[in-house]
């Protein structure tokens, strides 16, 4: 993918701030890593479906970064399920949560060096 295109999906889930490039002008490796400003009143993204001519669709699935806690059952920022208002008490009970802790990045590359989760 390019950084054109990494601006692109930026854009639609908030304000784009940033495109990690390699020295190529290509995104890295199969990953695309892109800085967004995000209005944490909404729920988060999972997945976004990008069509790039009338044959060819993908689905490109979210992780995110520095995520603070978040509601697994309603997907916003600045709660937990058992704190939600948004949801009803069934879906808080439901095994399945349609968010979870999968939406948080395993890897953080900053400062030129990439730091691996603790264990």
């Amino acid at each position: 993918m390019t950084v054109t295109i990494g601006r692109q999906i930026g854009n639609r889930l908030g304000q784009c701030i940033d495109v990690m490039e390699g020295a190529d002008g290509e995104c890295l490796g199969r990953y695309l890593r892109i800085r967004v400003r995000l209005d944490v009143t909404k729920p988060l993204r999972r997945v976004m479906k990008l069509q790039f001519d009338h044959s060819l669709e993908a689905v490109i699935e979210f992780k995110y970064e520095r995520l603070p806690d978040f509601c697994y059952a309603c997907g916003r920022i600045g709660h937990v399920v058992k704190e939600c208002k948004v949801v009803g008490a069934i879906e808080k009970e439901a095994k399945e949560k349609p968010y979870g802790s999968w939406l948080h990045s395993k890897f953080e590359v900053g400062r030129g060096r990439t730091i691996s989760p603790r264990k």
